[in-house]
């Protein structure tokens, strides 16, 4: 029963999380990328590339670390239900 409330909660924040990370990204890769925009033939293959780059590292830079947090509160969760039947 606690571990279903636990698990909405988190699911819930986590969706947050990433939707703000993902609308963030954007700017700020822009602003590395992007020098100046013509009118004609908008922004050059470099710069879509970089600013591919850009957004993929920051999402998947940040799945990472969440993911190694997952895995760790998972362990320690294990060590504290093997304290308690024992």
């Amino acid at each position: 029963m606690f571990y279903e409330d636990k698990e909405k909660y988190a699911n819930k924040f986590m969706a947050e999380m990433k939707a703000k990370r993902e609308i963030e990204s954007v700017p700020i890769c822009f602003d590395q990328c992007i020098k100046e925009i013509t009118g004609v033939q908008g922004i050059t293959s470099n710069e879509k590339n970089c600013m591919r780059e850009c957004y993929f590292k920051r999402v998947t830079a940040a799945d990472d670390v969440y993911i190694y947090f997952k895995q760790r509160g998972s362990v320690s969760q294990l060590k504290r239900a093997k304290e308690l039947l024992v």
